[in-house]
């Protein structure tokens, strides 16, 4: 075992010193230009070994069962932007994102997820959410800009959540009908 770990040792010296020893030959080489290449190529090694090691911990994560993280949009006082939160969750479903905007005083508490699915069309990751009742007539209960706020909260938490790029919602499988508008089809972040 000490004869392996001797020779680990050595393997790795030889590498860094190969290393060294490049790099003294490229300073000679380029004596006349700036430094200033050799220290982008450094930079750039060391941002690769932390992007590599970030990742890492990423997929450690993941694979030990950490918290997942919602990323709830919700309009602010005057009703005129989204805000964004992040909230940590044990498991990544959608009826959190929805109880999480209520608990805010966002959304009735009585909004339900009924169905939802995710898919993939042309690379463009779509998502299905269809709701119960309560959404439409909550919907239903605010001006023009209130319903604009609502449909953004509840969009772009799903996307943001699900890193998706589409979503369409859809209220006990039929198409969301407000006092405003009607929405058929797929929704983008607004």
């Amino acid at each position: 075992m000490k004869k392996f770990k001797v020779s680990i040792l050595l393997l790795v010296l030889l590498f860094v010193g190969s290393l060294v020893g490049c790099k003294e030959k490229e300073a000679e080489e380029n004596n006349d230009n700036e430094k200033q290449p050799t220290l982008v190529i450094e930079d750039t090694i060391e941002e690769k070994e932390k992007e590599e090691n970030s990742v890492e911990d990423s997929a450690e994560e993941l694979v030990e069962g950490e918290k997942q993280v919602l990323k709830l949009s919700f309009p602010d006082a005057q009703y005129q932007k989204l805000e964004t939160s992040l909230v940590e969750v044990d498991s990544l479903e959608p009826q959190l994102i929805l109880d999480e905007l209520s608990q805010r005083g966002h959304l009735s508490g009585d909004v339900k997820v009924l169905d939802f699915t995710e898919e993939t069309d042309e690379g463009a990751k779509l998502l299905n959410l269809d709701l119960n009742r309560a959404f439409a007539d909550q919907l239903k209960s605010v001006g023009t800009g209130g319903e604009s706020s609502y449909m953004g909260m509840v969009c772009n938490s799903f996307l943001d959540t699900y890193e998706a790029d589409k979503i369409k919602i859809t209220v006990e499988g039929k198409i969301l009908e407000s006092n405003h508008r009607d929405y058929p089809g797929y929704l983008e972040k607004y």
